[in-house]
């Protein structure tokens, strides 16, 4: 089955609105990425050398759907929509409450 992944940057703390920061990528279902919350990660231009692409953490759950395959009509894809924030951005965030509910489970009174 084909993939996509979707890089999207929230545009504030509110989580209400993204940037989309690279056009989708195609990929096997299988090479999709296993990101977690607070992952880094170098996002930039395929025509500049990684190193200096900036710095973005994974700022809450990545969310897969399905969707139309582009390139076969009639087949179905996933798409993967990974929500990132800039590092330097990263402590005006506050844990979204998916993660804090996970977080929760696994430690009880971990999350303040």
């Amino acid at each position: 089955m084909n993939a996509f992944l979707r890089l999207l940057c929230y545009d504030d703390p509110s989580r209400q609105s993204w940037t989309q920061l690279h056009p989708d990528m195609p990929m096997d279902f299988q090479q999709l990425p296993n990101l977690t919350y607070g992952q880094d990660m170098r996002v930039g231009s395929d025509d500049t050398d990684p190193l200096f692409w900036p710095i973005y953490l994974v700022a809450n759950i990545p969310l897969m759907q399905e969707i139309e395959d582009t390139d076969i009509p009639g087949k179905k894809a996933i798409l993967l929509n990974v929500y990132l924030v800039k590092e330097e951005c990263w402590d005006y965030f506050d844990v979204p409450e998916r993660v804090r509910h996970i977080l929760e489970l696994e430690d009880p009174g971990h999350i303040d």
